[in-house]
């Protein structure tokens, strides 16, 4: 299954916040994102099984790929499988592009193979 995402991943640093009792909690471009993913993707395909994941983030500033990741797999959970601990393999690559109209994610997700 590939899906592609036209919209930019908030970075890890946004994901969270704490308020003035030192509760952490998720910010609103966390949840804005988590939602978007659910609108948009709940009724692709839930992968019940281990899986093989590549990650196409096009991006128009160079920035660290682990700073997107955390907010992409967790978004995942119980939208496109049950839980991002079924990941077994995961391939990354960062591709840099002019225009924040080329900024996308494409994910590229199959069951793993029987051994």
């Amino acid at each position: 299954m590939i899906i592609t995402i036209n919209k930019p991943i908030p970075k890890l640093n946004t994901l969270y916040r704490t308020n003035k009792f030192n509760h952490i909690y998720k910010s609103t471009k966390s949840k804005e994102f988590c939602d978007y993913i659910k609108q948009n993707y709940q009724q692709v395909h839930l992968f019940e099984n281990n899986i093989i994941m590549k990650l196409d983030f096009y991006v128009n500033r160079d920035c660290d790929i682990d700073s997107m990741l955390k907010c992409l797999l967790d978004s995942f959970n119980e939208v496109i499988y049950k839980d991002d601990k079924q990941i077994y393999e995961l391939n990354i690559k960062k591709h840099l592009v002019k225009s924040k109209n080329d900024v996308k994610t494409i994910v590229q997700i199959n069951d793993l193979p029987n051994d």
